[in-house]
């Protein structure tokens, strides 16, 4: 069945009454927006849920916190296709549903080095979506940590740059490094160098 929906939420109307001008069902099912439905809701309810929620996810020795805002998704670990001459961070790039995403692997940064045999149980982290989408290889699955529950902030360890610049708090948690750090800034950052390379 094809459906027809106004934007104002009305139910589903067929103008004409024969069919025609009706949305495909993948057009009926793709109309959500999430960055409108966001927006709809009351400014302090976005700005408390922005503040409180972070994706963790773990690199290295490390969880980066990452602002669920940005869309994310957990794809299973495939090849990313190399490219020439590249920098060792940049892994390279994979088909995420027709886009080519690049993929970056931040171990370097954080002090440790790539080890492609731990690469069979890694998995990819991507951030956007379409011909803004970019993704980090991450060593497990990510969880969502709250900012409000106890944790304090701290001196940032010592990091590589860009990853230092980026980084907004640091805390420990069960001995562990938690790094709320701006990642969609990175990854424009290290796409950038990349590319004039």
């Amino acid at each position: 069945m094809v459906t027809q929906h106004s934007d104002t939420g009305s139910e589903p109307t067929d103008p004409r009454g024969d069919g025609a001008g009706w949305l495909s069902p993948v057009a009926a099912l793709t109309r959500f927006d999430g960055a409108r439905a966001l927006e709809s809701l009351p400014r302090e309810a976005r700005d408390a849920e922005a503040v409180q929620q972070r994706w963790a996810i773990p690199v290295g020795g490390y969880w980066l916190l990452v602002d669920p805002a940005l869309g994310c998704e957990l794809s299973e670990w495939t090849s990313p296709c190399r490219l020439p001459n590249a920098p060792r961070w940049l892994r390279g790039v994979t088909n995420m549903r027709g886009s080519l995403v690049p993929v970056f692997d931040l171990r370097p940064f954080l002090g440790d080095s790539p080890d492609e045999t731990r690469d069979q149980q890694a998995r990819i982290f991507v951030l956007g979506d379409g011909d803004r989408a970019g993704a980090v290889v991450i060593q497990g699955l990510p969880y969502r940590q709250a900012l409000d529950g106890g944790l304090t902030a701290e001196a940032a360890p010592s990091l590589q740059q860009p990853m230092a610049a980026r980084v907004k708090a640091a805390y420990r948690q069960n001995g562990q490094w938690l790094l709320d750090c701006d990642l969609a800034g990175l990854l424009r950052e290290l796409g950038a160098q990349a590319a004039a390379a």
